[in-house]
Order: C-alpha cells, then sequence, then structure tokens
C-alpha cells in the first residue's frame, strides 16, 4: 500500500491534520505526560519502592478501566451514528446508559475492593504493605476511578463528534493542575496522597 502513496495524496491529509489529528495527538500526550508524571516524581522523589505500592494498589481499579475502553470503543461507533442521523434523543439515551454501565462496572469494582480487604488484601497483595496503606491507595484510587468514569461519557460523545480541540483543550489544562497538585501533596503529605 505504501508503493502506491503519492506526494499529492499526502496534500490530502492536511486538513484531517489541521481540523482532527493534531488535536488528537495533543490529547493524548498530555494525557500520556499526566500519568507518566506522576510516577516520575512519586519515584523521584521517594524512590521506586514508594511508587511501587501506588502502582499495587492501582490494580484495584483495573476491571474499571477495563470497561470503561471497552464500552468507550462500542459507544464511540452508537454515538456516531446518533450523531449522524441528527438523533437527539438516542444520543441523551445512549449517554444515560453508557454512565449507568460504567457506573454499575464501578460499583462492582468498589464491593470486590472491599470484599478483598474484609477477607485477605494479602490474596493479591505482598505482605511489604500494610493493610492501612492499601484501603488508602485503594479508596483513592477508586475516587479517581469515579471521576473518572462520570466524564467519560461526554469524552467519548466528543470524540464521536469530532471535537477533538475541545478535548485537547481540556486534556492541556488538566494536566498541568494534576502535575502542580502531585508535586504539592507530595510536598504536603508524603507518595500515598498523591494519587489524589
Amino acid at each position: 500500500q505504501f508503493v502506491h502513496v503519492r506526494p499529492d495524496d499526502l496534500a490530502l491529509y492536511r486538513p484531517v491534520w489541521r481540523d482532527h489529528a493534531r488535536w488528537a495527538v495533543v490529547g493524548v500526550l498530555t494525557t500520556e505526560l499526566t500519568a507518566n508524571a506522576h510516577v516520575y516524581i512519586v519515584t523521584l522523589a521517594y524512590g521506586p519502592a514508594a511508587y511501587a505500592a501506588i502502582a499495587a494498589t492501582a490494580l484495584i481499579i483495573r476491571p474499571v478501566q477495563v470497561a470503561q475502553n471497552a464500552l468507550g470503543e462500542y459507544e464511540r461507533a452508537r454515538l456516531g451514528r446518533a450523531i449522524g442521523a441528527g438523533d437527539q434523543t438516542g444520543l441523551a439515551t445512549s449517554v444515560r446508559h453508557f454512565r449507568a454501565a460504567l457506573l454499575l462496572a464501578w460499583l462492582v469494582t468498589a464491593a470486590a475492593a472491599v470484599a478483598l480487604f474484609l477477607h485477605d488484601p494479602y490474596l493479591v497483595f505482598p505482605t511489604d504493605y500494610g493493610v492501612r496503606y492499601l484501603v488508602a491507595g485503594g479508596a483513592l484510587w477508586l475516587a479517581v476511578a469515579l471521576i473518572r468514569l462520570l466524564r467519560t461519557p461526554e469524552s467519548v460523545l466528543l470524540q464521536a463528534a469530532g471535537a477533538f480541540r475541545p478535548l485537547a483543550r481540556a486534556s492541556v489544562v488538566a494536566c498541568g493542575w494534576s502535575i502542580a497538585a502531585v508535586v504539592a501533596l507530595i510536598v504536603a503529605t508524603g507518595p500515598l496522597w498523591s494519587i489524589g
């Protein structure tokens, strides 16, 4: 397929890059920067062992993240079809059902986490970490996951509509605030509360 690409064909991509792709790239880069900055800031300030404990507690929300990604892929196509058809009622219903499914995934994950902590957290986590630390980390990650999933349906709706520029702007602002908050929380409270 690459043999058949001509320079004139690449010029056809210019409007796609200008209107959509560059903003999508900015959004992805700032999202990755935010996530990786947290790792590097904690590791530089307290060492890799401090972040290892945070990463371990992040396993609590893995089921929510899987559901969020899978449902996002599915719903993006449905929302795109509703947008194309001008179906406002269908859009509102899809967003509402999407949010309900994500909340259900979060509730099941939270219930499973509570059951794990009540029964034996060391079935999953190393015994090096105290139960209080694991519970606090798990609770913080569950709070983060809840906030993320509450905004996910509208984010996917904007993606389906091709509105990558406002998404990128929000991601840039969130990136700056998140990095500043991580630094402030590490200085004020230590690595665990930087999850917030």
